[in-house]
C-alpha cells in the first residue's frame, strides 16, 4: 500500500514538474542565413532575388528586417561613406572593417563583400589570399570581383581555394580611369559581345552569380538566358534573375547637390531619408540655442531632498578650499612678480653700470681691452640667466643666445670718444 501511494506521488510529482518545465518560453532559434544552394533555387524557380548594398550595422540591421535575400558589402562605400570620387581608393582593411558591422546586424541575408581595387589584379595567389581574408576576418559568405575574360583564373582559384564568387561585368566601376569615366556598357555588338564572353567566362570559371550594371535590357536578357547561374541587374532592365541597389541612393540619404548630380538615373528614390535627417538636426540646434532642449519631460533623473542637502553641504566645503586654495595661488604669483622684478631691475642696474664702465671709459681708451670687457659682461649675462632659469622654469631675461646684449642699457648722455 505505501508502495502504491509512493509510486502515484511520484507520478503527480513528474507530471506538475513536467508541465512546469514545458511552459518555459525556449530562446528563439536564431534565423537560417540564405545560402547559394537557395539563391540557385530561387533563379529556377524565377523567384527575383532582392540584394542590397550596405556599409555598417544599422543599414544591416534594416536590410535584414526586410528580408533582403542578399547583402553587398560594396566597395561603393568609398563614395557614399568616405566621400571619394570613385572606389578605387577603398582598401582591404576598410572593407573588412565594413564587413564584419555588416555581419554584426544581418544575420540571415547572404553577405557579399567587394574585393576593392588593387587587391586581385596582381597575381591570383594574392587574390585568394584576399579573398580568404575576406572570409575569415569579415566574416563573409562569398567575394564579388570586377572583370570577365580576365579575371576567370583568378576567380578558378578563389573557388577552388573554397570561397564562392560573384562575378560582376558590364560597367565596371574599378576601371573608371581606363574607361574615362561612368558611362554605360554593352550599346554596340562589339561591346554587347565582350560582356556576353566575360559573363560566360566567370560561369564556366565557377561564380555562382554575375553582376550586370549599366547595359541595355535586351542584352541582360539575353546574357540570363545563355546562362545557368543567377544574373542580379543594376541599371540593365527588369529581365535578369535580381536587382541590387545602393542602399544610400534608394532611401535619399544623401541630399547634398554634388551628391544629387551624380546618383544613377536608373535609381528609384523609395525615400527621402536624407530631407528628414537635415529637418531634425537645423531643429535640434534650434532647440538647444533656445535653450528648449532639454525639457523636463528629457530629464527624467532626480536625487532625493536629504541626498542633496547633503552633497550641497560637502560642494560648499570643496568651493571654500577652492577659494583658499585661488588666494594662495594669487598670493604666490604676486610674490614671485615681486622677485622677478627686483632680479630684473638689479639686473639692468649692475649692467648698465658695467656697460658704461666699459663702452664709455675715460679718454684712455683701448678698443681690445673694450671688447674684452663685453664677452665678459655677455657671459655674465649668460650665467645669470641659466642660473634663473635651473630655479624657475621661464627666464626672467631675454636669452643671451639671442641677443647677447639685449639688458644692456647705455647711458644717452655719455659717449665714447673718438679715436
Amino acid at each position: 500500500m505505501k508502495e502504491s501511494r509512493l509510486n502515484s506521488l511520484v507520478s503527480v510529482l513528474n507530471r506538475f514538474v513536467s508541465s512546469k518545465i514545458h511552459r518555459i518560453p525556449l530562446a528563439p532559434e536564431p534565423p537560417k542565413r540564405v545560402s547559394l544552394a537557395q539563391i540557385r533555387k530561387f533563379a529556377v524557380d524565377r523567384k527575383p532575388i532582392v540584394m542590397l548594398t550596405a556599409y555598417d550595422y544599422p543599414s544591416a540591421v534594416h536590410a535584414d528586417l526586410a528580408g533582403i535575400d542578399i547583402v553587398l558589402v560594396g566597395d561603393s562605400l568609398g563614395m557614399v561613406e568616405l566621400g571619394h570620387d570613385t572606389t578605387q581608393f577603398v582598401d582591404m582593411d576598410q572593407m573588412l572593417h565594413h564587413c564584419r558591422a555588416v555581419f554584426a546586424g544581418a544575420r540571415r541575408p547572404l553577405i557579399v563583400g567587394d574585393l576593392p581595387f588593387g587587391s586581385y589584379e596582381v597575381s591570383d595567389d594574392e587574390a585568394v589570399r584576399n579573398s580568404i581574408r575576406m572570409v575569415k576576418e569579415g566574416h563573409v559568405n562569398a567575394v564579388k570581383l570586377e572583370g570577365g575574360v580576365r579575371r576567370a583564373s583568378a576567380v578558378r582559384k578563389i573557388v577552388e581555394s573554397g570561397v564562392a564568387v560573384m562575378g560582376h561585368t558590364g560597367l565596371t566601376p574599378q576601371s573608371v580611369s581606363a574607361l574615362g569615366g561612368f558611362r554605360p556598357s554593352g550599346k554596340t555588338s562589339d561591346e554587347a559581345t565582350s560582356i556576353l564572353e566575360d559573363a560566360l567566362a566567370l560561369q564556366k570559371a565557377g561564380a555562382f552569380a554575375i553582376v550586370l550594371e549599366c547595359i541595355p535590357e535586351r542584352l541582360a536578357e539575353r546574357v540570363t538566358e545563355l546562362l545557368d547561374i543567377p544574373t542580379i541587374g543594376i541599371g540593365a532592365g527588369s529581365k535578369t534573375s535580381g536587382q541590387v541597389l545602393v542602399y544610400h541612393d534608394m532611401v535619399g540619404m544623401l541630399t547634398h547637390p554634388h551628391h544629387a548630380k551624380v546618383t544613377p538615373r536608373f535609381c528609384k528614390k523609395y525615400a527621402h531619408v536624407g530631407e528628414y535627417i537635415n529637418d531634425a538636426l537645423i531643429q535640434y540646434k534650434e532647440e538647444v540655442e533656445q535653450n528648449k532642449f532639454p525639457s523636463r519631460e528629457f530629464a527624467p533623473y532626480s536625487i532625493p531632498d536629504e541626498e542633496w542637502d547633503r552633497f550641497y553641504e560637502l560642494s560648499r566645503q570643496f568651493e571654500k578650499q577652492s577659494n583658499s586654495d585661488e588666494k594662495k595661488d594669487k598670493v604666490a604669483d604676486n610674490n614671485t612678480v615681486l622677485e622677478e622684478t627686483k632680479f630684473i631691475n638689479y639686473t639692468e642696474c649692475s649692467l648698465s653700470a658695467e656697460y658704461n664702465t666699459v663702452c664709455h671709459p675715460e679718454p684712455t681708451w683701448n678698443k681690445n681691452k673694450t671688447v674684452d670687457m663685453i664677452m665678459l659682461v655677455a657671459k655674465k649675462v649668460q650665467t645669470a640667466t641659466i642660473e634663473r632659469a635651473e630655479s624657475r622654469v621661464q627666464p626672467l631675461i631675454p636669452c643671451p643666445d639671442v641677443h647677447p646684449f639685449a639688458m644692456l642699457v647705455p647711458n644717452p648722455t655719455r659717449r665714447p670718444p673718438t679715436t
